[in-house]
């Protein structure tokens, strides 16, 4: 016996325990069609029984008209921009989110550091020692600029929510928790870069005023 003849042996034993399997499992006769298989993957390539195939053929024609596209628009620069409208500096959108809070987180803590040394130069001009409201400032300036930007929940990973996922929490406690969560933190960062600016100007200036004072 040949090779070809025994993997047709070999294909009808196949669909046989195949038709035996689903007839016990349905109890009825199942009747499986022996179909060519040259047969059934042209039809398939072709796009008219195999989704898969669809899919390529579809990303093929619409990756054939960006190239084409582009082309054009190689040929002709007056008729647009080579780079597409949606993406002009190059970057995915979860870049642009990431450069964007970084941006901001920096620019956050150049104003508290500012304001510490502000803070405390402010102070030397008020008679006696260092008031207590030396946190004021920071915490009506603070507290509202974190409300407003919801960047702050973006530095932390999602530890936390998946422990409490895990823990049967609802949603919303999920949420809420991870919320104040990431509050407080932010806080706690910003009012670091603010008390070591103050305490850093307040060594400067006292250092400064004996200096003074011994000459």
């Amino acid at each position: 016996m040949d090779r070809r003849a025994q993997m047709e042996a070999r294909r009808r034993k196949i669909l046989a325990n195949a038709g035996s399997r689903l007839e016990r499992i349905t109890g009825r006769p199942v009747e499986i069609k022996d179909v060519d298989f040259e047969s059934n993957e042209h039809k398939g390539c072709n796009g008219e029984s195999n989704g898969a195939c669809k899919f390529e053929n579809l990303h093929y024609r619409s990756t054939s008209d960006e190239n084409r596209e582009i082309i054009s628009r190689l040929a002709n620069p007056s008729e647009g921009n080579i780079v597409g409208e949606a993406d002009v500096s190059g970057r995915a959108p979860g870049m642009e989110r990431k450069v964007e809070t970084t941006k901001n987180y920096f620019v956050d803590c150049i104003i508290f550091m500012t304001l510490g040394v502000m803070i405390r130069i402010t102070f030397e001009y008020i008679p006696g020692q260092i008031p207590m409201p030396m946190y004021i400032p920071f915490f009506s300036i603070a507290i509202p600029r974190i409300f407003c930007s919801p960047w702050y929940q973006d530095s932390l990973g999602g530890i936390l929510q998946t422990v409490l996922t895990l823990g049967g929490a609802s949603h919303r406690l999920i949420m809420t928790t991870f919320s104040a969560f990431a509050f407080c933190r932010t806080l706690f960062k910003f009012f670091s870069l603010y008390i070591f600016t103050f305490i850093v100007t307040h060594c400067l200036v006292e250092s400064e005023i004996n200096r003074f004072l011994k000459q």
